[in-house]
C-alpha cells in the first residue's frame, strides 16, 4: 500500500507541532520563524514531480515551497540561505530562499488546493491554486535533492500536505517516425522518503 506524504519529524524548527498522522504542521508560538520539511524527497532528471497541500486560518507569515536539505530549521524566507529553495506566501509574493524576491501571483487562503510542482529537466517550479498555474519559476538552480518546504512566523496557521505524485517529464523534442515502448519508472526514482 502507497504511504500518505508527511512532514519529516527530525527536519523541524522550533516550536513546530505535527498532527494528523504528521500531515499538518502548525507552531505553537509565533515568535520569530519555524521550518519544517517534508519526509519526501525529490530528484531525478527527467521526472516532474508534485505535493499538493491545504492550509487553514492563512496569514502573510506562512510561506510553502520546496527546499534543499541544507535549509536552515528557524528562518524565514529572507534569511534561509541553502543551495535551492523556493516558498510562496498565502498573500502571492514568491521568494528564492536566501535572495529574495522574485515574483507576485494571486495568493492562496483557506480552502484552495495548492500544488508545488518541480521539473528537472526544464529545470523549473510551478505553483498552482486549485489547478489554475499562479507562477513559474525557470533558474539553472532548480536540481535535487529538495523537499516539500513550510516556514511559519505565527501560531494560527496550518498547512497539511494532501499528497504527492510523480511523472515522466515531457520530451523535449520528438523524433519523428520512431517506435518507442513506454518503459515505467522504478518507484525508487519517483518519491523518496528520507
Amino acid at each position: 500500500p502507497e504511504s500518505k506524504p508527511v512532514w519529516g519529524t527530525t527536519n523541524r524548527g522550533p516550536d513546530i507541532v505535527f498532527s494528523d498522522s504528521n500531515r499538518c504542521a502548525h507552531r505553537t508560538s509565533g515568535d520569530s520563524w519555524g521550518v519544517a520539511l517534508g519526509a519526501q524527497e525529490f530528484a531525478g532528471d527527467d521526472i516532474v514531480q508534485s505535493f499538493r497541500w491545504k492550509i487553514t486560518n492563512s496569514h502573510m507569515y506562512a510561506w510553502v515551497g520546496v527546499a534543499s536539505p541544507d535549509v536552515p530549521l528557524s528562518s524565514g524566507p529572507s534569511a534561509a540561505r541553502c543551495r535551492f529553495g523556493i516558498a510562496m506566501c498565502c498573500d502571492g509574493e514568491v521568494k528564492v530562499l536566501g535572495e529574495g524576491h522574485v515574483g507576485n501571483c494571486a495568493g492562496f487562503g483557506d480552502g484552495d488546493t495548492m500544488e508545488c510542482k518541480i521539473d528537472f529537466a526544464s529545470k523549473s517550479v510551478t505553483f498552482t491554486k486549485n489547478s489554475n498555474t499562479l507562477y513559474v519559476h525557470q533558474h539553472p538552480s532548480v536540481s535535487g535533492p529538495l523537499h516539500p518546504y513550510v516556514t511559519l512566523g505565527t501560531s494560527g496557521t496550518k498547512v497539511t500536505i494532501l499528497d504527492a505524485s510523480a511523472c515522466i517529464s515531457e520530451p523535449q523534442s520528438s523524433v519523428v517516425g520512431t517506435c518507442m515502448e513506454a518503459v515505467p519508472v522504478p518507484a525508487e526514482r519517483l518519491l523518496k522518503a528520507s
